[in-house]
């Protein structure tokens, strides 16, 4: 589960420019790594004037995002995605933050900060369900099925 937390100025996004963010914040995960869409989760934090200080001042053109990933480890990206073991993850990462961002942030004349945090998976549940393996057929079948269902644990895990 990746969980986006984006604290933004108060009325800086109407309800319809929201759900365009949180669509293409969904397309990171599920035509980039194969998540289910039902995975990621968007919060917007409309924060009032000078409920948002930096440095001890009041600042109104902020976004900041604050990401927590659960379903993905970036160390087991390369060799899913047949990346080179040296490839510079961070960076690609950042990237890929930054373009989805700079429609949404940037061109809007936002300066934004955000960080990524990585939570271990034995602490994730859904519905009460412990997630399939990340890549096993079950977790294509909650793609699929866009929602969590019971499976058997003996479930194979994919190589």
């Amino acid at each position: 589960m990746p969980l986006w937390q984006l604290f933004v100025p108060e009325d800086a996004y109407s309800p319809e420019d929201k759900i365009g963010f949180a669509e293409d914040i969904t397309k990171i995960y599920s035509e980039g790594v194969g998540l289910p869409r039902f995975y990621v989760s968007v919060i917007f934090h409309d924060v009032p004037k000078h409920s948002f200080l930096i440095g001890g001042e009041p600042r109104s053109e902020f976004v900041r995002v604050s990401i927590d990933h659960i379903a993905r480890r970036f160390e087991e990206l390369p060799e899913r995605l047949g990346l080179p073991q040296d490839v510079d993850l961070a960076g690609q990462w950042r990237d890929v933050c930054a373009a989805v961002l700079k429609p949404w942030v940037a061109d809007r004349g936002f300066n934004w900060e955000l960080h990524t945090d990585e939570t271990p998976i034995a602490y994730w549940y859904i519905d009460g369900l412990t997630p399939p393996p990340g890549w096993s057929e079950q977790e294509k079948t909650w793609a699929e099925e866009n929602r969590a269902t019971p499976y058997a644990a003996t479930d194979e895990v994919p190589a």
